[in-house]
């Protein structure tokens, strides 16, 4: 593939629109850090600002032409193009979270859901998935990575203080989760490495809670079961009780493999668990969303895709691990993680 044809007018529109706001923050990012230095940009950097702004120049050209041309750039410029399309999709989904929170109306969240897609649809062309993933540079290749993290920390603002689920306190509120995957996912970023979500759900829980009662299962079982959940992540991510059954797990710096191979773990060691008045074994099923630096997906949409592996764990027989085949957390897309030793993956 020595060019990039695209089917249409609008798709020329759309990615225009893409690289002028991706262009932007690139240059935005490098230029807020290195002006009280009172430096140029580095030769790299200004390299790929300059392809960047040959791309601007080169769409702009084809959102003018009349819809019989062809429209069509070299394959020089995937990487750029796969950079801005992945930022802006992000950036749009973002932000269409947030407008949808102000709103219950479903119509009104039909609208948001249609802004985010025609990005989603961006990304399904071919041109994107026959693109050879290069990173664009990084700001830690230029700066230090404490120089860099304290400039997201002044541009994201408060942190909200750490809080504990209000029944336990044992593990950290559900309304800090959101906050800690974006800032899980920005340090991620500076130091190009993965994240991972885990939505952990206790099987056949209502069963239990009908045979022991919610005061013998609040006292006797979900304290032991979360102070076990709590010591299997700390110093590795964070734990959050989002129910009685349902919890969410973020953990840092991990690979595939690993975010596997510690839920596999977590699974065991849960089922190994005894609790007073209770005779059968009490298991969970797991699902499993690791997140790369380039990931186009919002922290609700991660959140969904961890919970949809869940799911698929359940219904594969329970007392499962279930992640993904591969880093787009496809509908679908679900492996099982083995239950023998080293947590190996069919």
């Amino acid at each position: 593939m020595s060019v990039i044809r695209f089917d249409s007018k609008a798709e020329v529109v759309l990615l225009l629109r893409c690289v002028d706001s991706y262009r932007d923050d690139f240059y935005r990012r490098f230029h807020r850090l290195l002006e009280p230095l009172r430096l140029p940009l580095p030769p790299k950097v200004q390299a790929y600002f300059s392809e960047l702004t040959e791309l601007h120049s080169l769409l702009s050209r084809h959102s003018q032409q009349g819809d019989e041309e062809e429209w069509k750039v070299g394959t020089r410029f995937g990487r750029h193009l796969r950079d801005a399309a992945i930022w802006k999709r992000l950036r749009v989904a973002q932000e269409a979270d947030e407008r949808r929170a102000f709103t219950t109306d479903p119509d009104l969240h039909k609208e948001l859901d249609s802004e985010v897609e025609e990005y989603t649809r961006l990304l399904a062309g071919d041109w994107f998935s026959l693109t050879e993933t290069v990173p664009a540079p990084q700001l830690t290749e230029v700066f230090p990575v404490e120089y860099v993290e304290a400039d997201q920390a002044k541009q994201q603002g408060v942190i909200p203080p750490r809080i504990f689920d209000e029944k336990f306190h044992i593990l950290q509120a559900p309304a800090l989760f959101f906050s800690d995957l974006d800032a899980a996912r920005r340090a991620a970023t500076v130091r190009g490495i993965l994240t991972a979500v885990a939505y952990v759900d206790i099987d056949e829980f209502k069963t239990l809670n009908s045979e022991h009662g919610n005061a013998h299962i609040d006292r006797h079982m979900l304290p032991k079961f979360m102070r076990k959940l709590e010591a299997h992540v700390f110093t590795r991510g964070n734990a959050y009780r989002y129910g009685g059954d349902e919890y969410v797990i973020l953990l840092t710096n991990v690979t595939e493999f690993e975010a596997a191979q510690s839920m596999e773990r977590l699974r065991c060691g849960l089922a190994e668990l005894s609790y007073e008045g209770i005779l059968r074994k009490v298991t969970v099923s797991i699902g499993v969303a690791v997140i790369r630096p380039d990931s186009y997906l919002t922290a609700h949409e991660i959140e969904h895709a961890a919970e949809r592996a869940k799911d698929f764990a359940k219904t594969s027989g329970r007392n499962r691990v279930a992640t993904y085949n591969s880093p787009h957390l496809k509908h679908g897309d679900w492996r099982i993680v083995n239950d023998g030793p080293g947590g190996e993956i069919y």
